[in-house]
């Protein structure tokens, strides 16, 4: 009971785990020359999401825009570029143009994760981006579909480790922290569940509503907000 006890403390400590999904960057030497620019912008900023429309870093990134457009008297065009849990998005702005003029929305998938454990994420956040600024962090949640029968993080192992195997949880994409939290949830508590990649939250909580995956971490304000639009899904932790 105590071993057991602890497992569940542990997995609490994890849920709880921050989200950073929105700092803003920009191409190193872009950096200096914008800084150094008396005239920028002078044109349309484009302003790379690596996430796809309508999930928490593209709702954060769309109010941030409006904020800019306000303020620098230049549209911001918001560019989704979503798929390998961040890395496409990230290394479109690496490869681009280091004027100024592209900037990127990014979460820590992109930032520290991927460079860590996906071979394709082939470039140095800390070499080939500047930070410019934290704009957005939360806390995850455990959500699951309303059908789903656990009703909370112990029923849930408990349920998952009569049923190995046949339960399912999803993720916005590979080695990405919602994938990360579901493995460590596993190996913690002991329980076969199956990982179902998404490009975004947005697609994964679709299929989440819709009973196509059971369970799921999202970050908690996103997720608020779906849920009581919709209330068809509820948070387990």
């Amino acid at each position: 009971m105590k071993t057991w006890n602890s497992a569940l403390a542990r997995c609490a400590c994890l849920m709880a785990m921050l989200a950073i999904f929105g700092v803003l960057a920009v191409v190193r030497p872009a950096f200096a020359q914008a800084q150094s620019a008396s005239n920028w912008p002078s044109r349309p900023i484009r302003l790379v999401v690596s996430w796809p429309p309508g999930g928490g870093a593209d709702i954060v990134a769309r109010m941030l825009a409006k904020h800019f457009e306000a303020n620098l008297r230049q549209p911001i065009v918001i560019d989704n570029r979503a798929g390998g849990g961040g890395t496409v998005g990230a290394l479109t702005v690496v490869h681009a143009d280091p004027d100024g003029y592209t900037l990127l929305f990014a979460s820590d998938a992109e930032l520290t994760i991927a460079p860590v454990v996906n071979a394709a994420a082939n470039y140095n956040p800390a070499k080939d981006l500047a930070p410019i600024s934290l704009v957005s962090s939360g806390p995850f949640m455990l959500v699951a579909n309303p059908k789903f029968p656990p009703n909370t993080l112990q029923e849930l192992i408990a349920y998952a480790k009569t049923n190995p195997g046949k339960v399912n949880y999803g993720s916005f994409g590979p080695g990405t922290n919602g994938h990360m939290l579901g493995e460590q949830l596993k190996a913690i508590a002991h329980i076969d569940t199956i990982h179902v990649a998404y490009k975004g939250s947005a697609p994964a909580m679709v299929d989440l509503i819709g009973g196509e995956i059971q369970y799921a971490f999202f970050c908690r304000w996103p997720h608020l907000t779906w849920s009581r639009r919709e209330r068809s899904s509820r948070s387990l932790c």
